[in-house]
């Protein structure tokens, strides 16, 4: 009996370990075949840690966080059939959980946010607590939002903790391949934070990585109910007999929304409400640092009508703009004002009156091209109705614009209460931003966490006033907006905690609206305003013990312009303003001191100080000026820092790269021109880059070893400097930059007719985020900032299969004649010789050679940047797929001579083989001949 029981036993450990070595597709091929309860528990203990962190990321309490654990599973026992990516469960669960969990978090808020249930001392509008919680849930937001296998490497491998060899295992790749998704993916992801106001260091990201990943099991008792809940529903039984109503609630809305688009990135970040607005400085692994525009609910849009052919500005020239003002009616508007709004103006009073509309409603008047590059906005305005504006950029076409006003007939009537119910008399109401939004299919779907059509307008636009405070019953009034608005407010004052809010100037709204993560209240609204959670502490030197003063410290949280305060000349400091929470953020900065930041800091009892004390590293502050070589006059833009790898200073450092979250923006060139950074003593770079970036010639940096390995390729100019505290010299150091002529040119085909709608890589010699695959309207360009060094520009006509790479040297002419376009051609066969029909076969540009040729000299232009970070949209451009047939041939059309292109055939999602760097000839078809792939499962191959 012993031995029976012995060898029972150790039959039941070689198949766990048997189950937890398999993969996740050979585990859903066992759970699917016969309802294996031992297969689909071994996929909750292996990917149960990570579905249980991003709950826990998003939600305020463990129940919430183990009711998304118990729905994800469920979705995943009645969807694991259909799951397409079988050896990635992790991926689809991470998506499913992250999800659920923002959906339930979003309907905890609409039940806290009954002003009458204001007994809850907690601050509503930032529910989910500190400030690290709320960037790893942005984290995973974003996430979400990046191509599959770049999402699936870095899940494996950062939230999962994979090596690259057990992630390669998984996704059936080599290894190589996984780390090079890794490493493209953090840098995909870190531009997806940036490009919506959260910018971090390549450190701060991955930081932010290693603190997302699972760190331990899953409560076992967690497990063992979700997985009998799981078998039991996969078998037909109701969710709402197995688990608890909202549960189930989850589950059902998963069910229902299973394949629908995917939360925005914004969603996040508003949840966030501004964490890491503004700039970062750039450390040991450092990214551009200077002031980044506030985010916004919407990103702004451009309202014209078609440009005039041959109007695009030029720089230096005035402009004429022009076009009519409506009603709401649709009629032409008499007597509206005019103006234009550039970052110049501060206030009001600042505002040039540039027209009036006539009888036509019809208006024109001529804008700078100093205007022009400061982001001009044309508003149109008149007593009793609400604004209309539009855009103007500095490389836009300038055409006509159509402006609509609208009655201005629901004003904002507040009243303001504290916890007790007694009137918040005395605080500030102030406008941050106002939306316009089509509210048509918004209000329609009630449930929606982003806005479609949203244009935001700073309250520099509005004809009523900005800021306004509540009288001594509490009571405020806002006008100017005109209906159908959003706006976003600021609520501030003494002993409150500052709360934001959006008001949507319609009347009889219907309950359970929204913006992101907010309730969005009526134009006649009551706000309850939590009590504010002092903050108190002292700051010091590390080094010396001796307190600090002027130091700025902030208290990141659910609201933008986080709570902060300046310490005296006894380093002491005292926030108002933070809400209470159960943990909290601190973050403290300024000359010469390294920013440092602490995360959970416990809540103390009640509304008592919390108390927090901070020792700051000392730095050595830089300062200098940028300027224009030709005109001496100031440039704006950023300036960042890069350590050199032979600096012996940087292991004095703790601080110094570790992501922090950024009390004082350095880095930012003021309208002087100056800059200061904070940099460690010892050998460094100063990077450079001019907010027009198209005006000045590229640093070359062929050869420099910095670090942390970043490769500058945005930068206008990159200095070396060796800054000391004991050489005053060494910490002044002036930046000129250069000016770089562009060369323009024209496309032509093959028979040399102008060709228009090709798409062109190359023509900026500075990359910049979310300018994305640029389209030639006409069949003229130009390549811009062009120097001696020359660059490679691709052109592609993917509807005419032409394309041509050449190389943009000064002086050289860029009159481009494009070619045909070449193939890949082969057939697949199985490892017995036989064709493998229905395997898909696709090419992927090598944009790795970027890296390589970085480094180069003349001869190595490399390839466009665009190449490298815009590659999703290059991706549908330059790559192609097709399917072998039943003698297993391919051919893939279309592809681009001078370019070196991957090719990987798939059986699903499993890799069966890859070839590298192929390329191809204009107008002919390489023919790669039999390619041996894995010969197929017996059940599989025909007859």
């Amino acid at each position: 009996m012993a031995n029976a029981q012995l060898t029972g036993a150790l039959r039941h450990l070689r198949e766990t370990h048997a189950l937890a070595q398999a993969s996740d597709a050979h585990l859903l091929e066992r759970f699917t075949a016969g309802r294996e309860e031992a297969a689909f528990a071994a996929l909750v203990r292996r990917h149960g840690p990570m579905v249980l962190g991003v709950a826990r990321r998003v939600l305020p309490t463990a129940q919430d966080a183990e009711d998304v654990f118990q729905a994800s599973f469920l979705l995943l026992a009645s969807k694991a059939a259909s799951i397409r990516k079988r050896d990635a469960v992790g991926c689809w669960l991470h998506g499913v959980a992250h999800r659920l969990a923002v959906r339930t978090k979003a309907q905890g808020a609409r039940r806290r946010a009954r002003e009458r249930e204001a007994a809850d001392m907690r601050d509503t509008r930032s529910d989910s607590g500190a400030a690290r919680r709320d960037l790893q849930a942005a984290l995973d937001a974003a996430l979400g939002e990046l191509p599959e296998k770049y999402r699936a490497a870095l899940v494996l491998c950062h939230l999962e903790g994979k090596t690259l060899r057990e992630a390669a295992l998984v996704l059936d790749c080599p290894a190589a391949t996984v780390g090079t998704r890794v490493a493209r993916g953090r840098k995909l992801l870190r531009e997806r934070l940036t490009s919506h106001g959260l910018t971090l260091s390549s450190a701060g990201l991955a930081a932010l990585l290693m603190t997302s990943a699972a760190s331990a099991a899953a409560p076992a008792a967690l497990v063992r109910s979700a997985v009998r809940a799981a078998l039991a529903f996969a078998a037909g039984q109701p969710a709402a007999a197995l688990c608890s109503a909202r549960v189930a609630g989850l589950v059902e809305g998963g069910l229902r929304a299973m394949t629908p688009s995917k939360l925005k990135l914004a969603t996040a970040l508003l949840l966030m409400a501004g964490a890491l607005t503004g700039a970062a400085a750039w450390a040991r692994g450092g990214g551009a640092a200077g002031e980044g525009a506030r985010p916004r609910a919407g990103a702004e849009e451009k309202k014209k009508v078609a440009a005039p052919a041959g109007a695009k500005a030029e720089a230096g020239d005035a402009v004429e703009v022009s076009g009519q003002v409506v009603g709401d009616d649709g009629k032409p508007f008499a007597g509206a004002k005019l103006f234009l709004l550039t970052s110049a103006v501060k206030n009001k009073g600042d505002r040039t009156e540039k027209a009036t509309t006539g009888a036509d409603g019809r208006f024109r008047f001529a804008v700078s091209a100093a205007d022009r590059s400061r982001g001009a906005r044309v508003v149109a305005s008149a007593p009793g109705h609400g604004p209309d504006w539009g855009y103007l950029r500095n490389d836009d076409r300038i055409g006509e614009f159509t402006l609509k006003l609208v009655k201005d007939d629901v004003p904002i009537t507040g009243l303001l209460l504290d916890l007790e119910g007694r009137p918040a008399a005395g605080a500030t109401v102030a406008v941050a931003w106002f939306d316009q939004v089509d509210l048509a299919p918004w209000l329609a779907d009630r449930t929606k966490n982003h806005l479609t059509t949203t244009r935001g307008a700073s309250p520099l636009t509005l004809d009523g006033p900005a800021s306004v405070t509540a009288d001594k019953d509490g009571r405020f009034r806002l006008t100017g907006f005109g209906r159908d608005r959003i706006a976003h407010l600021f609520v501030r004052g003494a002993g409150l905690a500052d709360t934001d809010i959006e008001v949507l100037t319609r009347a009889g709204l219907p309950g359970g609206l929204r913006v992101q993560s907010r309730a969005v209240y009526p134009p006649d609204l009551v706000l309850t305003v939590n009590p504010s959670k002092p903050i108190v502490g002292t700051v010091r030197d590390k080094k010396t013990g001796k307190p600090v003063a002027g130091i700025k410290v902030v208290c990141p949280g659910g609201t933008w312009g986080w709570p902060s305060a300046t310490t005296d000349a006894a380093g002491r400091y005292r926030i108002e303003g933070a809400g209470k929470r159960k943990d909290y953020t601190l973050a403290a900065g300024g000359l010469p001191y390294f920013n440092s930041t602490k995360m959970d800091i416990a809540d103390t009892a009640g509304l008592d100080p919390l108390a927090v004390d901070f020792d700051l590293e000392r730095g050595v502050a830089v300062k200098g000026k940028v300027t224009d070589k030709a005109t001496g006059r100031p440039v704006s833009g950023n300036v960042g820092y890069v350590a050199l790898s032979d600096n012996p200073h940087l292991k004095d450092f703790t601080d110094l790269g570790k992501g922090q979250i950024f009390a004082v923006a350095l880095g930012t060139i003021a309208a002087d021109g100056s800059f200061v950074v904070v940099c460690p003593p010892g050998p460094g770079l100063l990077a450079v880059r001019a907010d027009a970036a198209d005006r000045y010639a590229v640093a070359d940096l062929a050869g420099t070893k910095n670090a942390s390995g970043r490769i500058l390729h945005d930068s206008n100019a990159v200095v070396r400097i060796d800054p000391s505290e004991d050489d005053e010299k060494s910490r002044t150091r002036d930046v000129v930059l250069e000016s770089a002529s562009g060369v323009s040119g024209s496309v032509v085909g093959p028979d040399g007719k102008p060709v228009a709608g090709a798409y062109a890589a190359g023509l900026h010699a500075v990359w910049s985020f979310g300018r994305g695959a640029e389209k030639l309207e006409t069949a003229s360009f130009t390549a811009h900032a062009v120097g001696a060094k020359p660059r490679a520009v691709v052109f592609v006509h993917s509807e005419k299969k032409l394309a041509k790479v050449v190389k943009a040297g000064s002086g050289t002419p860029l009159d481009v004649r494009l070619e045909a376009t070449g193939s890949l051609a082969g057939r697949v066969v199985g490892a017995d010789g036989r064709p493998r029909a229905g395997l898909k076969v696709k090419t992927s540009y090598r944009y790795q050679e970027l890296e390589a040729a970085s480094a180069g000299g003349a001869d190595s232009p490399g390839l466009p940047w665009e190449l490298y970070f815009d590659y999703p949209a290059w991706d549908k451009i330059l790559n192609r797929e097709a399917t072998t047939d039943k003698d297993g041939r391919f051919r893939l059309d279309g592809l681009v001579p001078g370019l070196k292109y991957d090719l990987a055939v798939r059986d699903g999602e499993a890799t069966e083989l890859s070839r590298e760097s192929l390329s191809v000839e204009s107008g002919k078809a390489n023919d790669l001949g039999d390619l041996k792939a894995k010969t197929a499962p017996a059940n599989d191959r025909e007859e």
